[in-house]
């Protein structure tokens, strides 16, 4: 399934607001976790560059 730019942010802060572990999160909301853990990892390199 591919996710929108939108839907990944959604993700990402329902994540954060979550207090659950990533993997947690990802299993939860039926996203695979390698996808869920790139999208972590780019979201930590754009803040970098910011």
């Amino acid at each position: 399934m591919r996710y929108s730019k939108e839907e990944r942010t959604m993700l990402l802060e329902d994540w954060k607001e979550s207090g659950k572990s990533a993997w947690k999160y990802a299993k939860k909301n039926k996203v695979s976790w390698k996808t869920f853990k790139s999208w972590t990892k780019n979201k930590q390199r754009q803040n970098r560059v910011l």
